[in-house]
């Protein structure tokens, strides 16, 4: 009997192991179908290769999500932070975009990516000056002040920053 839950405990332990770190998935060149707006060789430019594996997993969660929201998140909101000395990279999906915070975007596919956050960190993952500078509005999504759907909960994923080529998964879902 001792054996049997030795072995029903070896198996719980080592079957609830999770490693949250972000593994190349191999998606990457075919999960973004790429929008006239934005040429391939831009995406590559702009973003490290972190960045492009944590997009990538980014948009094919949303995609898994679409079943259980009735509101369309077509705007990817990017913001760098920091906190208690350590880097932190979070991703939201949601209706909308704050006009004032705005730092610069871009299209992929069908979505718009939105940089917001410390610029300081972001510089390492995002290449700043090839996104489009913001003026006013972007064509074809709302503004925040436009959009009136009440308390909204985002979801989306924070990782914490190791190195440019390193990110750790802590948070995945409601933000």
């Amino acid at each position: 009997m001792k054996v049997i839950w030795l072995i029903l405990i070896i198996l719980i332990c080592t079957g609830c192991t999770n490693n949250r770190k972000i593994q190349q998935t191999g998606l990457e060149n075919n999960l973004i179908s790429y929008s006239d707006t934005m040429e391939q060789n831009d995406y590559h430019t702009i973003f490290n290769e972190s960045m492009k594996r944590a997009i990538n997993e980014f948009i094919i969660y949303i995609k898994d999500k679409k079943y259980t929201s009735s509101i369309e998140e077509k705007v990817l909101s990017f913001y760098f932070y920091s906190e208690a000395g350590k880097d932190y990279f979070l991703m939201i999906a949601e209706p909308y975009y704050e006009r004032k915070l705005i730092k610069g975007y871009t299209y992929i596919g069908n979505y718009v990516f939105v940089y917001y956050g410390e610029e300081g960190i972001g510089n390492q993952y995002i290449n700043a000056s090839k996104l489009i500078s913001y003026h006013d509005t972007l064509p074809g999504f709302r503004a925040y002040d436009e959009v009136p759907i009440g308390i909204y909960e985002p979801f989306g994923t924070l990782f914490q920053i190791i190195n440019p080529d390193s990110l750790i998964l802590i948070q995945k879902g409601m933000l």
